[in-house]
């Protein structure tokens, strides 16, 4: 039988069954993934930072 467009195709990685996860399964390497969530915040602040100092300058100049 052909499968549909319709049916959710699995995450990859994953196994196509669905079955449940176990109670103590853990994400891999969650300090890595922290520090990655860590920088990427201080670099959209940053950039917010960058923006209202040249948004405040140009409203002097201007």
């Amino acid at each position: 039988m052909e499968r549909t467009a319709l049916r959710p195709k699995p995450m990859p990685g994953r196994d196509p069954g669905g079955g449940a996860e176990p109670v103590g399964a853990r994400l891999p390497y969650p300090a890595r993934r922290r520090g990655r969530r860590l920088l990427t915040a201080l670099a959209r602040v940053l950039a917010g930072v960058v923006l209202l100092l040249s948004g405040i300058g140009i409203g002097a100049v201007g």
